[in-house]
């Protein structure tokens, strides 16, 4: 949608139209994943009341996260709110489960689900028992040591391919000789994490409208080539067949072995919508080689070598923008992949989520001492200079 963002009317009413295209989005998220794909209980198990209660009590919270996220954007802070709650949802979740004490009945007997309160009662019962400490590390129904070291591992690979960037030399059109340049950074993840984002909520989507075809119209051959879905034990619903079961991950190593044609069509899948979104993201986003070259160009900067009418044609823009934008896309998507086929903690789309927004909230932070230590120099020079402590 083309707008002027320089106008402040025109800046208010895309604002404003997008906060009720949210709360229309949210209303009716709430009301299919509630009354169509049952993921709460059915109708005649919970009745209409209930579910219409479980509609409010999501669409207001939601609202409640629009208006925090407002509130931040007001300056009340820096960064989203909706980053914020999403990296700390996620964060919550892989850390009950590595020391949730709680205990569950498996068919092992009970157990701690936290894969490290787990270990360590093991290590204190039967310290020298290799069968228990292989337990420990493989256990299949709850969180275990492979998992959170798999966690660990996909964490510190996330943080260092962050630092993978192109300096591209820019300079100010009226820079002198002999003056410092500075650089534009065009990084390996230039999309961040929209790509597992939209290629997130895209396989949910299409999940869900699986589960609500087939639990209306049940086997037959429409569904036979959507999904076809069963319960677990759990009491959880999962694709068996279908368009939807080869989208979906596979659920153990034994799985992957077994049904290679599932695996890689996952692996196909993922990384092609990965790649394709994160491109598609540049044109969104405003963030494409044009964008970038009108930016520069309000800024009265330039790319060393490039006149201002010609910066658009620089190869920094035109290559390596849409390179960095596809390769990170394919990169964020195996990541993903690796994560969830070692098992970790909160999902491999979880922890890409959370170590982005948290190396970003560490960016901005940084940037906000940088700003503040330079106001308080400036102050303090002039205090000087208005003394005549400090000569000129």
């Amino acid at each position: 949608m083309k707008f002027d963002r320089n106008n402040v009317e025109e800046k208010k009413l895309y604002s404003v139209l997008e906060k009720l295209i949210s709360i229309t989005t949210i209303l009716g998220q709430a009301f299919f994943y509630t009354f169509f794909c049952n993921q709460f209980g059915s109708l005649s198990e919970l009745g209409f009341g209930n579910l219409f209660l479980i509609v409010i009590q999501l669409t207001v919270s939601s609202i409640f996260v629009l208006f925090l996220d407002e509130l931040l954007n007001k300056g009340y802070g820096f960064g989203s709110a909706i980053s914020l709650f999403i990296s700390v949802n996620i964060c919550e979740n892989m850390f009950w489960q590595a020391f949730s004490y709680r205990i569950i009945t498996t068919v092992s007997g009970p157990q701690y689900e936290g894969a490290i309160i787990f270990l360590f009662s093991i290590l204190l019962k039967h310290p020298t028992s290799l069968s228990s400490l292989k337990l420990a590390f493989f256990r299949t129904q709850l969180p275990n040591m492979s998992n959170f070291i798999g966690t660990v591992i996909i964490f510190c690979v996330v943080v260092f391919l962050q630092g993978f960037q192109v300096e591209v030399p820019i300079h100010h059109t009226k820079m002198r000789l002999g003056q410092i340049q500075n650089t534009y950074p065009i990084r390996l993840f230039y999309t961040s994490n929209t790509p597992i984002m939209l290629q997130s909520a895209l396989t949910s989507t299409i999940l869900a409208s699986s589960s609500t075809i087939f639990n209306l119209l049940g086997k037959n051959f429409l569904t036979h080539l959507i999904g076809i879905w069963k319960k677990t034990p759990e009491g959880h619903s999962q694709p068996i067949g279908g368009f939807a079961y080869y989208i979906s991950s596979p659920y153990s190593i034994s799985n992957i072995i077994l049904d290679p044609i599932h695996t890689m069509f996952y692996v196909s899948f993922v990384l092609t919508t990965c790649s394709l979104l994160s491109v598609a993201w540049l044109d969104i986003s405003n963030s494409s080689p044009l964008d970038v070259a009108k930016h520069l160009r309000s800024q009265n900067m330039t790319i060393r070598g490039y006149s201002q009418k010609s910066i658009h044609n620089s190869p920094y823009l035109k290559i390596y923008i849409p390179t960095a934008a596809a390769l990170g896309g394919v990169c964020v998507g195996i990541l993903t992949i690796f994560a969830d086929f070692m098992g970790a903690l909160g999902s491999g789309t979880g922890i890409l989520l959370s170590v982005s927004i948290i190396l970003t909230y560490v960016e901005q932070y940084l940037k906000e001492v940088e700003k503040n230590r330079i106001k308080i120099l400036s102050k303090l020079i002039n205090l000087f200079s208005n003394s005549g402590l400090l000569r000129e």
